[in-house]
């Protein structure tokens, strides 16, 4: 008796049992971002926010803890062993790990918006000129960042193949012909209004 009634609870269960796996309407796919102008155009704000507040925050840290331009807080192992620098960083330090990897999320945003806006229907060619032009522009300040705080760095992301470092005077001179593109992409054709309504903002 005792067994039937677990079998009729494990089977109450079962029937019962509700399916977990919800879709998260606030989360687009690659598919759905980067083959349409509106995913374009996010994935595009995403890059300056990415790049203003992660970005920026990691630039800073690190570099100026090690200049001692600013105090850690004694506790942080991670600051503590920049402050003190050289042989004393260890390989795992979560800081400088921070600052590499948002470099590369920046720059692995720009990549998409370089390989796919020009694919994309639904771009005015003002708006695919900024967009250009700005994934130009934040893929070479992350290289920058990269070949100033780094001897070697990679030119291109990839999560499928292992990236080439390369000496950081090739980084400098990816990054400034980067710049050139972008120059060259809103020389040929100006920004649009809805690019500097939608992406850049009245700033």
């Amino acid at each position: 008796m005792k067994h039937k009634i677990y079998y009729l609870l494990a089977l109450t269960m079962l029937a019962s049992s509700c399916k977990l796996d919800m879709v998260n309407p606030n989360a687009a796919s690659d598919q759905q971002v980067l083959n349409t102008s509106a995913g374009i155009i996010a994935l595009s704000i995403g890059i300056r926010q990415s790049y203003s507040t992660t970005g920026l925050s990691n630039i800073m840290v690190a570099p100026c803890v090690t200049a001692r331009e600013i105090k850690g807080v004694a506790t942080f192992t991670n600051v503590i062993e920049l402050e003190q620098g050289g042989s004393n960083i260890s390989t795992p330090n979560a800081t400088v790990l921070a600052y590499w990897s948002s470099m590369q999320a920046v720059m692995a945003m720009c990549e998409s918006v370089i390989d796919n806006a020009p694919k994309v229907s639904g771009l005015d060619a003002g708006s695919l000129s900024g967009v250009m032009a700005q994934a130009y522009l934040f893929k070479a300040m992350s290289l920058a960042e990269l070949a100033m705080a780094w001897e070697q760095a990679d030119l291109y992301t990839s999560t499928t193949t292992p990236v080439q470092v390369v000496a950081r005077d090739q980084v400098f001179v990816k990054a400034i012909s980067l710049l050139d593109s972008a120059v060259a992409e809103i020389t040929a054709t100006a920004p649009s209004t809805t690019f500097t309504t939608q992406v850049t903002g009245p700033d």
